[in-house]
């Protein structure tokens, strides 16, 4: 293990922030520095609200992701829909 900055998951110090950027490549689109949030916080949540993921790095440790909200599931569906939706449907025997 070197000396100086922390390193993340036991990995090197050097380029952790590509690392994680290729391992979660499908999830994270994008890496800054904790000073760039600080610096362009609004620039940062309007991609974030735009679909985009962003992680967070503090001396190039990742520390923060940043991700759209998701809408939840809904869990009761009316009646009338229900109906609906089977009339168009299959049928079942």
């Amino acid at each position: 293990m070197t000396r100086g900055r922390e390193s993340f998951a036991g990995l090197p110090d050097s380029s952790v922030a590509d690392r994680i950027s290729e391992c979660y490549g499908w999830f994270v689109t994008k890496v800054i520095a904790q000073r760039e949030l600080r610096n362009h916080n609004a620039r940062v949540i309007d991609e974030v609200v735009s679909g985009q993921t962003v992680l967070v790095t503090r001396n190039g440790v990742p520390v923060a992701e940043l991700r759209p909200v998701r809408r939840p599931r809904r869990t009761f569906v009316p009646r009338a829909e229900l109906l609906a939706l089977a009339a168009v449907g299959p049928h079942l025997d």
